[in-house]
């Protein structure tokens, strides 16, 4: 049975039988519901880096509109990176374990949190190669105690259990419908796909403060601390050479604005990088008064430039930082076998999550929609972000774990002939993120219109989940 397709979106069918065993709800509580997770999912749980010295509070808050946007579209993506800081903050923990450095400590030196003052007005980050380097000069190590770190986090234990609750709360509402056999609408499938995609990502940046923008400064010189303030340090464990994993320093200027990093001059450097904004064709642009060919290039670029950082560490940083993750292990050019392991497990985990998300959204094959056309492409658009991910993965992982290192810098280089899959990375690199993109976006407006025409079960609540704590 089917609503008339006039009904109000706040109205409830009055055909609709009332049970004692079942409460009612209109389209609002749906949409209340969804959006309160989405929410959860989109703004309270996703963990950015500082902004910058010197960003206003502005930018700071449309850089995190920006983050949230990201991941409504590329949610994988964005686990991708959360996965990479992951295994940052794990390395980082490792190497400085004698000085009781904890994974809070590694997000912590990942996301910005340590900055050098020399002169008043003079400011830079200190990426983890930067810090070693203060470390290695002034032999000493910041002593920052968890707690310090958690006072500068605007998330605490309440704030995760509320996103916890949340989100717990409308994947056991889902369950208890598909076990009643109510309807399930599209608007809260996706919004369900959302809800176990944030999980992984809240486990992954657990440790990582929330919204922090607070850093630790310190100043070029040490001496005017106290004596307690600095443990003696006596080195790295690891050795990072320069290579193509390496980060370069920023140069800064007079002023607090970070300007633009240059790049390594040494071409070995950067041989190794699989950049999908690389693969993108330098196609010379010829004069146009209007400017409008240059400007429609620039757009298209950026996706693939934000992708490119979210899914690879860089040879330098962004101007922003928001992407930045530490190489959690040396450079392939000197032990490929752990750079391996990362990148795989990586990779392996977009796969996995991609077909999560992607099945969710499959189980409403069979579902009820408007009309046949939004039903069909829904199947169409379902199977294409669970499968153009895939595939634009796949080759990667066979370019970097299963080829032996030299073909691997001799492909990318032209020494080695590999030309058929390096080919096929370009054009995969070209083609999927804007079909994918494509496909979410149908995805995301189906969610919005198919209010306009439900089956009379989908204004059916199950009871019992109302007296599970949620917004």
């Amino acid at each position: 049975m089917s609503l008339n397709s006039t009904t109000s979106l706040l109205d409830i069918p009055n055909s609709l039988p009332v049970k004692a065993t079942f409460d009612i709800r209109t389209s609002w509580d749906i949409i209340r519901s969804c959006v309160a997770t989405l929410f959860a999912c989109l703004w309270v749980s996703v963990h950015p880096n500082m902004s910058p010295p010197g960003h206003s509070d502005i930018r700071v808050f449309f850089a995190k509109v920006e983050l949230m946007i990201w991941t409504l579209l590329f949610p994988e993506w964005i686990i991708l990176w959360a996965f990479r800081q992951w295994l940052g903050a794990r390395a980082l923990s490792k190497e400085f374990k004698d000085y009781g450095w904890t994974m809070s400590h590694g997000f912590f030196v990942q996301m910005g949190g340590f900055v050098e003052t020399r002169v008043v007005g003079c400011t830079r980050v200190l990426l983890p190669d930067d810090l070693f380097s203060w470390m290695s000069k002034h032999e000493r190590v910041p002593k920052v105690t968890t707690q310090q770190i958690s006072r500068r986090s605007k998330g605490d234990g309440f704030s995760k259990a509320i996103v916890i609750a949340q989100t717990s709360w409308f994947v056991a509402q889902c369950i208890g419908r598909h076990v009643k056999g109510l309807f399930i609408t599209s608007a809260e499938l996706s919004t369900l796909a959302y809800a176990i995609l944030n999980g992984v990502m809240y486990l992954l940046w657990w440790h990582k403060p929330l919204d922090c923008q607070t850093p630790v400064e310190l100043r070029y010189s040490y001496t005017d601390y106290p004596n307690d303030a600095f443990y003696p340090y006596h080195g790295s464990q690891v050795s990072r050479p320069s290579t193509s994993l390496h980060l370069e320093s920023l140069r800064f200027a007079s002023t607090p604005e970070l300007q633009r990093p240059q790049r390594d001059p040494e071409p070995e450097r950067i041989v190794t990088t699989t950049n999908p904004a690389a693969a993108l064709p330098e196609t010379p642009i010829k004069h146009d008064p209007k400017g409008t060919r240059r400007i429609l290039l620039e757009v298209l670029r950026f996706p693939y430039l934000r992708l490119s950082s979210m899914r690879i560490s860089r040879t330098s940083v962004d101007q922003d930082l928001m992407f930045y993750a530490y190489p959690a292990s040396k450079s392939p050019t000197d032990n490929f076998r752990d750079f391996r392991e990362g990148f795989f497990w990586g990779h392996i985990l977009l796969v996995l999550v991609c077909l999560i998300f992607g099945s969710v959204h499959i189980l409403a094959w069979f579902s009820d929609f408007p009309s046949h056309s939004e039903h069909l492409l829904w199947r169409i658009c379902s199977v294409a972000i669970t499968v153009l991910p895939i595939i634009y993965a796949l080759p990667n992982l066979l370019l970097r774990t299963v080829l032996p290192p030299e073909e691997v810098r001799g492909g990318l280089t032209g020494n080695i002939p590999l030309k058929g899959l390096t080919r096929f990375l370009r054009f995969t690199t070209l083609a999927i993120p804007p079909l994918y993109l494509i496909a979410r976006l149908f995805l995301l407006i189906e969610m919005m219109i198919s209010f306009r025409n439900l089956p009379s079960s989908a204004f059916v609540n199950v009871s019992w989940t109302a007296y599970f704590p949620h917004v």
